[in-house]
């Protein structure tokens, strides 16, 4: 599913195009969903904390930590080729921006495209910021199980 500010990036292109225009196809990214896990992903998989590694003994919380910073690796990866993804859909959006509007209108364009492109990846920062904050209650709470 395309992230919801490419729609409406969409929405307002073709609100600006002149009829003329309007027969021009728009260039779009070649990816229905972006080609990347979720941020959210590792967080999903991640087995019930409490108890995890008691078999590791004194070295548990060793264990523990390792496995808080892989989730916390895991997620910054994801929201690395997400934030790749919303580079490559603006590139999109601002050639078709290029290759199908003038003057003020294409002007526009190109500055909505921007615009939207900034807001996602500071919403995919926000994301990363609250799902490596899970990784280490997660990190947390394991360690807590250990003998």
């Amino acid at each position: 599913m395309k992230p919801l500010w490419t729609v409406m990036l969409a929405i307002s292109c073709a609100a600006l195009l002149p009829q003329v225009a309007a027969a021009k196809p728009a260039i779009p990214d070649p990816f229905l969903a972006p080609p990347c896990a979720s941020p959210d992903d590792p967080l999903a998989d991640l087995s019930a904390a409490a108890g995890l590694y008691v078999n590791a003994g004194d070295k548990c919380p060793a264990v523990c930590r390792r496995a808080e910073k892989q989730c916390e690796r895991y997620v910054k990866l994801a929201v690395s080729c997400r934030k790749d993804n919303i580079q490559d859909e603006v590139a999109y959006e601002k050639l078709s921006c290029n290759m199908t509007l003038t003057g003020p209108e294409k002007k526009a364009c190109l500055v909505q495209a921007g615009s939207n492109g900034l807001q996602s990846r500071n919403q995919l920062d926000m994301q990363q910021a609250t799902d490596i904050t899970q990784c280490q209650i997660w990190g947390q709470l394991c360690a807590a199980g250990c003998p």
